[in-house]
């Protein structure tokens, strides 16, 4: 018999399956200022942040901060919606980008759209930090991702 493939299989978000989750709660996964971030936290910030997404059909991940990229991307994910990684985040680039696929927001973090920031104020622009709520009471268990997902 064949193994799965990649497009049959489904891939969980922190590399274990969901019952492994709780063991996995204390590994660090990412370093902001020097401080660690642990997989608890991550996952309580990819699942506030997939909550507040708005109804767009792309996403248009312009963080400046690599672990905001990444819960942004688990977002995207999470919700079965599109994510766009541009190659720059020049104004030229962004709004070939808005035009080319029409149903899309913006989503940056104090890096790339604080005030006085490099990326222009397109229409639905938002900032990641928006939608972090401050508490996500919801449970996190450890997402697996379709390989249908996967490009």
């Amino acid at each position: 018999m064949s193994p799965p493939s990649s497009r049959s299989a489904t891939f969980p978000l922190l590399g274990c399956d969901a019952q492994a989750v709780a063991a996995v709660a204390t590994i660090v996964v990412a370093y902001r200022r020097g401080a660690p971030i642990y997989a608890d936290q991550y996952l309580r910030d990819v699942y506030s942040v997939a909550q507040n997404l708005p109804t767009a059909k792309y996403v248009l991940n312009v963080c400046g901060d690599r672990y905001n990229i990444a819960v942004l991307l688990a977002a995207v994910m999470l919700k079965n919606k599109i994510s766009l990684l541009p190659p720059n985040t020049a104004a030229r680039t962004l709004q070939a980008l808005v035009e080319s696929y029409g149903d899309v927001v913006i989503v940056g973090d104090e890096i790339s759209v604080g005030a006085g920031k490099q990326i222009p104020a397109f229409v639905n622009t938002i900032n990641l930090e928006s939608l972090v709520a401050p508490r996500f009471a919801g449970s996190t268990p450890n997402p697996a991702f379709s390989g249908e997902q996967l490009v």
